[in-house]
């Protein structure tokens, strides 16, 4: 998805939030470039940006 994405003109960055718990996806995330942008959603999932 992040290769399509990269293909696209406009794309500046793409968005995602995830548990933040020890058995959610956060290193698999961050492992790919994503960073915790510190925010928390109104579901209480962690925010986290990859910049094309």
């Amino acid at each position: 998805m992040v290769d399509y994405v990269r293909t696209r003109p406009a794309a500046r960055r793409i968005g995602t939030s995830y548990q933040g718990d020890a058995d959610g996806p956060s290193s698999f995330y961050e492992r790919i470039g994503f960073v915790p942008t510190g925010e928390v959603d109104e579901d209480g999932k962690t925010e986290a940006v990859l910049e094309l």
